[in-house]
């Protein structure tokens, strides 16, 4: 895929946030379409917004806090996927379950490179909130009957998270927002019925 230049005009006074989440926006587009962390460079960014590089200062001192800030939306991004499609999954602990492990699966297929990215930043903040949908999900596997476990928290890091692995282009690193890939490289299904949850007799 090609970068596509696009013209911009001047923000008018006071719309700097609007500027700070372009330049999240066009770091995340250079980072989809070069499948290549490398491809986010401050001048590389002011070129696809059609601004001056020096733009950039007043919003980010440096490429690391915009890698960081695309780490951040992907994390935000990862969260309302999962959310809508648990929303939509019914009552059942089980369904919603496989509906958030589906959302995660879909989201690293989708953007592997902001993936890896975002592997790279699983100890900051933003990163805690996917964990805590899957613990809140596992919590109500436990109060349904549904679970061999009494303890979601334990669960969610014994079945890592409870969710998928990164994708097969992307290298498994530890303690990503997903689990571990299997030795094939191929990406485990969501628990099921297996070890996180059980089926009522």
């Amino acid at each position: 895929m090609t970068a596509v230049l696009r013209t911009r005009s001047r923000n008018r006074r006071g719309a700097g946030r609007l500027l700070h989440a372009e330049i999240v926006a066009a770091a995340a587009e250079l980072l989809d379409v070069s499948g290549d962390e490398r491809a986010i460079t401050l001048r590389g960014v002011a070129r696809r917004l059609g601004i001056a590089a020096p733009s950039i200062y007043p919003h980010f001192p440096d490429r690391s806090a915009v890698v960081l800030a695309v780490a951040r939306q992907g994390f935000a991004e990862l969260s309302d996927g999962m959310r809508s499609a648990v929303d939509t999954a019914g009552a059942d602990p089980r369904r919603r379950l496989a509906a958030a492990c589906r959302s995660h699966l879909a989201f690293a297929d989708r953007h592997p490179a902001r993936y890896r990215v975002m592997a790279g930043a699983i100890h900051d903040p933003a990163a805690a909130e996917p964990l805590r949908i899957l613990t809140e999900i596992l919590a109500g596997c436990v109060a349904a009957g549904r679970s061999t476990s009494t303890d979601p928290g334990a669960t969610r890091c014994r079945s890592g998270s409870a969710c998928t692995a990164s994708p097969t282009s992307a290298p498994p690193p530890p303690r990503t927002p997903g689990p571990p890939t299997s030795s094939t490289g191929s990406p485990h299904h969501c628990p099921g019925s297996t070890e996180t949850t059980t089926e009522r007799s």
